[in-house]
């Protein structure tokens, strides 16, 4: 089984829009069981009241200004 590549309270952004016009920039909160060979994880925006669920190959770490 292979490594996760992110960890809890890194910033990340979802790599598949949902035609937003700006990219939200979610923080990992937790770390799920992999399904098959794709690692998920637990994230929330802090413009949304909800946590999402995203695998790590939707995501990738969000860039520092």
């Amino acid at each position: 089984m292979t490594k996760h590549k992110f960890e809890v309270g890194e910033a990340v952004i979802h790599t598949q829009r949902w035609g937003r016009a700006s990219e939200a920039v979610y923080e990992i909160r937790s770390i799920l069981p992999s399904e098959g060979a794709d690692h998920r994880y637990r994230v929330r925006c802090s413009d949304e009241k909800h946590e999402r669920v995203f695998a790590e190959s939707q995501i990738e770490l969000a860039r520092t200004r």
